[in-house]
Formats: C-alpha cells, structure tokens, sequence
C-alpha cells in the first residue's frame, strides 16, 4: 500500500490554539506520538509516562497525555505520546478508530468510516 500521510491538529489544553502536522499514518502503533516540543508549546502537560517497546530495541519510556485532536473533519480527545527528536511521528490506530476514521488503500487517503462495528442489541 505504501506509506500515507495525513493532517493532524492538535489543540491546546484550553482549545484556543492548534498546530497542524503532517504525520505519517501507522496502524500498527497504538498512540499518536506528535513531538514533545510541539505538545510543550500548546500547554499540554504529561499526565503520566508510557513504556514502549520499538521494533528493535529497548523498551523506551515517553510522557503521554490526553489531547484534542482533529483529522478529517473529526474531533475528539484521544491519547498522545510526547515523541523525542529520533522518534518517529505517527497517527497510531487509536486516533484513526476513536476518530472513525479508516485508511482507502485506492486513493492512500484516510476517510470517515461509513458504519463504526458496535454490538448490536
């Protein structure tokens, strides 16, 4: 399929300032990481620390926090990891699920999922 890009916003912890990024779309990391500078910069303070584990190496640990996002014309607020200078930045799986977003393998776009899975009653 080949690597996609996509828009992201961040906004800041009072949602009166944002920061678009372009971020490589990566469903198989969990979190967004968006750099920590960035985050630092808007108010967005760690509410903790998460250990990660990359593809090759040792486990790594980051601040994270909870932030209002904004992608494809969704909102909302979804996890995010204060990336450093070597880290890769990624929408992870969680943004693109919490936001209902999916990725089109034709037009290597993301698009608003039409129907979100949900059990049925």
């Amino acid at each position: 399929m080949g690597i996609i890009y996509a828009e992201i916003r961040i906004f800041s912890a009072d949602g009166m300032r944002s920061r678009a990024l372009r971020l490589m779309v990566d469903t198989g990391s969990l979190f967004t990481w968006v750099p920590g500078v960035t985050a630092q910069a808007l108010g967005i303070a760690p509410t903790g620390t998460q250990s990660f584990r990359p593809i090759a190496g040792e486990p790594i640990d980051r601040p994270v926090a909870d932030a209002l996002v904004e992608c494809a014309g969704q909102r909302g607020v979804r996890r995010i990891v204060f990336a450093g200078p070597d880290d890769l930045n990624v929408i992870g799986a969680d943004t693109m699920e919490g936001l209902g977003l999916e990725v089109d393998p034709t037009t290597k776009t993301i698009r608003r999922v039409r129907t979100v899975p949900a059990a049925a009653a």
